[in-house]
């Protein structure tokens, strides 16, 4: 399933189809450093409940906004959550429940980030 017209294969799609192998019904899945979504969308589009969380209200703001797009747009029923939380704080409490996975992309920031730039970039992987 693709949300764009060309073909393509993103990191996230990959890691999921890995992490969740064989039937989605049912199977929930947690970023903690969801940023936008995108692992969130990914698995909501493969009949997986996506669940995301980030330190930043806005992020999450942007992942609920993109989810709710989502299943407008595409007719998705998939289910999603979106919290804000430090990472190493999270709960079944707060998750609604266990995940069967945790899937998250690696840092998606600058390409070429300026030598003076890697100190707060590596404090906060």
């Amino acid at each position: 399933r693709d949300l764009h017209s060309f073909p393509t294969r993103r990191s996230s799609d990959l890691m999921l189809n890995l992490a969740m192998p064989g039937e989605s019904t049912g199977k929930r899945v947690l970023d903690p450093f969801c940023g936008t979504g995108t692992v969130v969308l990914e698995a909501m589009t493969l009949g997986i409940e996506g669940i995301g969380s980030d330190l930043r209200i806005e992020a999450v703001g942007q992942t609920q906004k993109n989810a709710e797009w989502l299943q407008k747009t595409k007719n998705i029923t998939t289910p999603f959550r979106a919290v804000v939380s430090d990472a190493t704080k999270l709960t079944p409490e707060l998750l609604g429940g266990f995940v069967d996975a945790i899937v998250a992309e690696g840092f998606l920031g600058p390409l070429t980030p300026k030598a003076g730039a890697l100190p707060n970039i590596f404090k906060g992987i």
